[in-house]
């Protein structure tokens, strides 16, 4: 069955909750002032906050991952609310999500560079964004979150 990327839609709650085992993974994904489980009404807000650029990678009928950019300032997208279903994690799904998200952005002519923001000790996401030429940004000292930028490089007209 073919690989897909849709838009996510607000149907796509159940499942995605699911994937958030406990209070931890929810704040963790969907920001400290989420609760577990997460509700439709932050949902439907996350939703909002990617005015259309969020979606969910299908393997065939069944969500493997999903993904979202917001608009972080001119010429800037930000990666983020990225999530691989727990039973299909180290299978390469975060690297298709993130290839084909970034696909969409190159489409976006006005992008000249993405953002993200992982967490200093998640050293798998740190790999992951590092394979599309992400580099760290200086960052507070004690944010646990370590910010990454990567310049888009596009094609000659």
């Amino acid at each position: 069955m073919p690989t897909t990327l849709r838009p996510a839609r607000p149907e796509d709650h159940a499942w995605l909750s699911a994937w958030l085992p406990d209070a931890a993974a929810t704040a963790h994904w969907a920001g400290a002032a989420a609760r577990h489980p997460l509700r439709s009404y932050e949902w439907e807000r996350l939703l909002d906050e990617g005015d259309g650029r969020s979606h969910v990678l299908q393997d065939g009928d069944e969500p493997v991952a999903f993904g979202q950019c917001t608009v972080a300032g001119p010429g800037n997208l930000r990666l983020c609310h990225l999530i691989v279903r727990p039973e299909r994690r180290r299978q390469g799904w975060g690297l298709a999500l993130c290839t084909r998200l970034i696909d969409l952005a190159l489409a976006e002519p006005t992008v000249r560079a993405l953002l993200a923001d992982v967490h200093r000790q998640d050293i798998a996401a740190r790999n992951l964004f590092s394979k599309f030429g992400f580099q760290g940004l200086a960052a507070a000292p004690g944010n646990p979150l370590l910010p990454l930028r990567c310049l888009l490089r596009r094609p000659p007209a």
